[in-house]
């Protein structure tokens, strides 16, 4: 009995832990101006999960989705150089440019928004993110899309 109860407590420990990382509001901010997402961005394996459009879009890449084989693509042209950024769903494994990296936390859909680890793409396109962990605040440094 006394083993139950303690396995009841840990089980309430661990699912509380869980859903208040989930719970805090992460907001994202782009230049100093915060975002409108869609959708709440979250973190996941302690990465900023954001819906796949807005951000990247906002920032100068193109975006496109395959529904039949749930792979988002993100392009973005710097000067001459183009940068390609494939990733899908439940796939800890992104190419950029045909080159395989790892991924920390794998894309998901939620709330029917494909979710995606910010940092890892904001960094493969060159742009400036730091996290404020006080503030649960993403921060983007980039030149705006025209």
């Amino acid at each position: 009995m006394f083993k139950k109860k303690i396995a009841a407590v840990l089980a309430a420990v661990v699912a509380f832990s869980s859903s208040a990382a989930l719970a805090a509001d992460v907001s994202v901010k782009l230049n100093g101006v915060e975002m409108e997402l869609g959708t709440t961005a979250y973190i996941k394996n302690d990465r900023t999960m954001v819906p796949l459009r807005g951000v990247f879009e906002a920032v100068g890449a193109t975006v496109s989705w395959d529904g039949e084989t749930k792979t988002a693509m993100i392009a973005q042209q710097n000067g001459e150089d183009i940068k390609f950024i494939f990733l899908q769903i439940g796939s800890d494994k992104a190419f950029v440019n045909s080159e395989e990296k790892v991924l920390e936390a794998a894309p998901e859909i939620s709330n029917d928004y494909t979710m995606v680890p910010l940092h890892f793409i904001m960094e493969e396109l060159g742009t400036d993110v730091q996290w404020d962990g006080e503030t649960y605040t993403v921060n983007i440094t980039a030149n705006e899309a025209e």
